[in-house]
């Protein structure tokens, strides 16, 4: 369940975006930043 939580940044980069994930062009660059940031966030959250 801790990954949802994770997964809650999504939407908060996206309303940076302006679009959810239906643009090619932010998704790649936004992409990159989510993955860092889930991946920090996966290992202290499962510590």
């Amino acid at each position: 369940m801790r990954d949802a939580g994770g997964v809650a940044g999504g939407p908060s980069s996206s309303l940076k975006s302006g679009t959810p994930s239906g643009q090619p062009s932010p998704t790649p660059s936004f992409d990159e930043d989510h993955t860092k940031r889930v991946r920090v966030e996966d290992p202290e959250d499962t510590t």
